[in-house]
C-alpha cells in the first residue's frame, strides 16, 4: 500500500516541478523582454 501511495505522490511532484520550471522560465522571459526597452 505504502509503494501504491508513493507512486502517485512522484507523479504529481514531477508535474509540479515541470509545471514550476516552465512558470519560471516564461516569467523570467517576460522580465528580460519588458527589461530590454528600458535599457
Amino acid at each position: 500500500m505504502y509503494a501504491f501511495y508513493e507512486h502517485p505522490s512522484v507523479f504529481l511532484g514531477c508535474i509540479c516541478f515541470k509545471m514550476t520550471v516552465k512558470v519560471v522560465y516564461l516569467s523570467s522571459q517576460l522580465i528580460h523582454n519588458y527589461q530590454e526597452p528600458k535599457t
